[in-house]
């Protein structure tokens, strides 16, 4: 393993930042195709239809106004504080969360070290 940084620098100097040569977001977005995939008859086709649907979908909420859309919700997370659709505060008290958590840790096997 010591050999390999010998390679990544070397990689580095030859090919220059990897954010230029990451295929992770590719990936990822080809994952998020294939779902999009109904007919496995004809993948190329299913994929093609529903990229087209998604995209003009999405174009089109942008110039809606007063429909809520993915572009256009609320925002949940206001100030670390977490709410839900109807805008209720969902934080647990404090008390309940201590006996979540002791509980938890009680009844863990990983980390009670007084369990047979």
């Amino acid at each position: 393993m010591v050999h390999l940084t010998i390679h990544l620098a070397y990689e580095a100097r030859i090919a220059g930042p990897v954010q230029y040569r990451w295929m992770y977001p590719v990936e990822r977005y080809l994952g998020f195709m294939k779902h999009l995939m109904h007919n496995r008859a004809r993948p190329e086709g299913s994929i093609a239809e529903n990229y087209i649907s998604n995209e003009s979908l999405n174009f089109i909420s942008r110039y809606l106004r007063g429909v809520e859309t993915r572009l256009n919700r609320p925002q949940r997370i206001i100030d670390g504080t977490f709410y839900n659709d109807r805008g209720e505060d969902t934080r647990f008290p404090r008390m309940e969360l201590d006996q979540a958590h002791t509980y938890i840790l009680s009844n863990d096997t990983t980390f009670n070290i007084y369990a047979a």
